[in-house]
């Protein structure tokens, strides 16, 4: 289907997402071909590392110049006050008699009249300068300016677009999505703490894609799709509609009314294939305007119970044990053993020619008859352990009722 879809001109495509600078709340949506998205994030990385490191070394460079510019005039005024002191003791004319003579001796008189002179010109000054470059230290560790460093919370105010859709790797896409809520169906929008004053992350940053959106021209399966809500029915069946959703905050326990409510991006394009699953109760427990999508723009198929018993259905049971072997990491069974078994599931299916479909209850019997053979110190499993499971250990809980009935038969007066 997805060969004929390629040939057909549809192709994968990757999703961005980027800030709106006039309106931040709604972020920005581009669609791209599948794999250029992760060059262009690439790029837009490269140019904020360095637009940030020319930032950093800028504030870098800044910093050190005041810090080196305020202990120079510090060193200077430093300088000042030790020629005060050696003018002092040189004693030379002033105002036409000698300088102590004019102050009458007092050192303090003197230097206090030059301080007031030097100061402006050099510690007021200086003070100014470094506690400028320490304000500059300060704020870079709160990533204010641009800075490469964490704000907190870890946050970084960045304009680079967020990978929504990564389809690179060229093959459909397959999301399984059973059990799943409306935030991991639909998307939904990360809440920060730090939002208010611009010190938590940007809006964009915060989108996260659903899976409708990462199974865009893909699958998307849905086993008891019955489960669903009624509110995640009706948006899924908008999304089989309309073929693209935006993303919002979605679920309860949100915490009340937060700024997050309020961030809504484009629309994200959600063409998907819905494969739902469920028993024959489900189609009357299914939400009926979904039901009614289903039966308008798919198909619901019945899945047989059996299957022929032919040779070749035979060793797919075969197959079958030999996948929940690795699977449970278990010993190999024998021939005889895989007979056993695909004689059960003939048994099962109620009928001569066929065999059972319903595999739960036969994994069942291949890890209680592997888990025999192991007590018994067996390097594989043989016909009497698959026995052993079917008669004694893997009985229905209606065979179970039956026999306790029997057994219980005559004894009550």
């Amino acid at each position: 289907m997805f060969c004929k879809g390629k040939e057909n001109g549809i192709k994968l495509f990757d999703a961005l997402c980027w800030k709106n600078h006039v309106l931040p709340s709604q972020p920005r949506i581009s669609i791209h071909e599948a794999g250029e998205g992760k060059k262009i994030l690439q790029r837009e990385q490269l140019k904020e590392l360095k637009r940030k490191f020319v930032t950093k070394v800028g504030l870098k460079a800044l910093q050190v110049f005041l810090i080196i510019m305020g202990l120079l005039l510090m060193t200077l005024g430093f300088y000042f006050m030790y020629q005060t002191w050696q003018t002092w003791n040189e004693n030379p004319l002033f105002l036409g008699e000698p300088l102590q003579e004019y102050y009458n001796g007092n050192f303090q008189d003197y230097f206090i009249g030059k301080f007031v002179n030097f100061v402006p010109l050099t510690f007021i000054p200086c003070g100014s300068l470094i506690f400028f470059g320490v304000f500059i230290w300060w704020f870079s560790r709160l990533g204010g300016a641009g800075s490469a460093l964490k704000g907190i919370g870890g946050a970084q105010q960045s304009d680079v677009p967020k990978l929504l859709i990564d389809n690179s790797s060229g093959r459909a896409p397959f999301v399984d999505a059973t059990g799943h809520r409306s935030a991991q169906l639909f998307g939904s929008i990360a809440w920060d703490p730090y939002q208010t004053g611009g010190l938590g992350t940007p809006e964009h940053q915060r989108v996260t894609a659903g899976d409708v959106h990462m199974a865009s021209l893909g699958i998307l399966h849905i086993d008891e799709i019955k489960n669903l809500d009624p509110e995640e029915a009706t948006t899924l069946l908008t999304v089989l509609e309309d073929g693209q959703l935006p993303i919002t905050l979605m679920g309860r326990w949100h915490g009340g009314d937060t700024a997050a409510m309020a961030v809504s991006t484009e629309p994200v394009p959600a063409v998907t294939f819905l494969v739902g699953a469920g028993n024959f109760d489900s189609i009357n427990q299914i939400h009926p305007a979904l039901m009614d999508r289903i039966y308008g723009y798919g198909k619901v198929v019945r899945m047989n119970n059996d299957m022929p018993n032919t040779v070749e259905n035979r060793r797919k049971y075969v197959q079958f044990i030999a996948q929940e072997v690795k699977r449970f990491n278990l010993i190999p069974f024998s021939r005889e053993a895989c007979e056993e078994i695909v004689e059960e599931g003939r048994r099962r299916s109620n009928k001569k020619d066929a065999l059972t479909t319903r595999f739960r209850p036969l994994i069942s019997i291949i890890k209680t008859a592997a888990t025999l053979a192991m007590n018994e110190g067996c390097k594989v499993v043989e016909r009497r352990h698959v026995r052993e499971a079917i008669e004694n250990r893997c009985k229905t809980i209606q065979r179970q009722i039956l026999e306790h009935e029997i057994s219980e038969r005559g004894k009550t007066a």
